[in-house]
């Protein structure tokens, strides 16, 4: 139970670093990065750590520069859903469609600088109850180590829409600094490339 209750959001610290593609459907748009949202909003409440692991980063992107109405978040998600590998989610080896099923696995693949260059991260997807969420757990062989976890939620905080990340490592090989500095670029990207298919949907 206490295991499920650590699964609910999403794993991978791991994929937080991972590559970033440009998506199948839409010119690439430039990563917006954290420091950018106007307003420093809070992590969901519901984010719990699991024992044995430690917090490696947080981020909050805003998806679009403008303050948005009741609902973006449903509209944003949407977008995201059905064009998820190759088109709005900036990492090697995911799928086309976000996971509806808990459980199911997506081999991952995350490119770091040289001399560290690609390493496998395979995970396994969980929605964990959460609306307009879901979250990655790290199975063994991932660079963060088994059980890392990356939770990902999109929400609306004073009119502006956002992609919140947040991970945890359990036994990462990659140095912290390039693993989050890579997770910024990549999960930046992410949020952009979300706005970018909310316009074009």
């Amino acid at each position: 139970m206490r295991r499920t209750l650590g699964l609910t959001l999403a794993t991978v610290a791991a994929v937080g670093s991972l590559a970033v593609t440009t998506p199948a459907s839409a010119a690439p748009v430039a990563p917006v990065t954290a420091v950018t949202a106007p307003v420093a909003p809070a992590a969901p409440a519901t984010d719990v750590s699991a024992a044995g692991s430690r917090l490696l980063y947080k981020y909050n992107f805003q998806i679009v520069k403008r303050k948005t109405k009741a609902g973006a978040e449903k509209k944003a998600y949407n977008a995201l859903k059905n064009c998820f590998g190759g088109c709005t989610f900036p990492v090697k080896g995911a799928a086309k469609k976000l996971p509806t099923r808990d459980g199911t696995t997506m081999n991952l693949t995350a490119c770091f600088a040289d001399p560290f260059g690609c390493k496998k991260a395979p995970v396994k997807v969980y929605r964990g109850g959460v609306k307009y969420g879901w979250h990655f757990i790290a199975k063994k062989g991932h660079f963060d180590g088994t059980g890392s976890r990356i939770y990902f939620t999109i929400y609306r905080k004073h009119g502006y829409l956002y992609l919140g990340v947040r991970a945890y490592v359990t036994k990462p090989t990659i140095p912290d600094g390039l693993n989050k500095n890579t997770a910024n670029r990549t999960w930046g990207t992410f949020a952009a490339n979300i706005g970018h298919k909310m316009g074009s949907s």
